[in-house]
């Protein structure tokens, strides 16, 4: 359980606890996408708020990111291909990251975010850190 931290899983309930625990993310039919940070901070989006989407390679890293109507979301991880298709089908329901280290503990191919940075659109530069 060293992946995620134990203090955001204590305030989930049971099976949201147990799939982040088992996969890092939840699928499931909500409406709305919540983002959860290494530090614990989250956010979430409705669906209807998201305009475009798409996924990209680095020469290390997977990147998938998301156009809403006020802000910008980046996830960058490893095999994130699966989740792509959750989010382009309205079913991802939460995805938090993880630390890198652990890594290794994750099963092939499985879909392993690092990092989620939230960015307003507007003119200021408010940022969810």
């Amino acid at each position: 359980m060293n992946r995620i931290s134990k203090e955001i899983l204590a305030e989930l309930d049971g099976k949201d606890k147990e799939e982040l625990e088992e996969n890092g993310f939840k699928s499931g039919n909500s409406g709305t996408v919540d983002f959860i940070k290494q530090d614990g901070s989250r956010q979430m989006f409705p669906y209807s708020q998201l305009i475009t989407a798409w996924t990209e390679k680095t020469d290390e890293h997977n990147l998938i990111k998301l156009f809403f109507s006020t802000h910008h979301v980046t996830l960058k991880g490893y095999h994130l291909n699966s989740l792509y298709e959750l989010i382009r089908q309205q079913n991802l329901e939460i995805v938090i990251a993880q630390d890198e280290r652990y890594l290794n503990t994750s099963k092939d191919n499985q879909p392993y975010v690092i990092e989620i940075d939230i960015e307003w659109k507007g003119n200021g530069k408010e940022r969810l850190s």
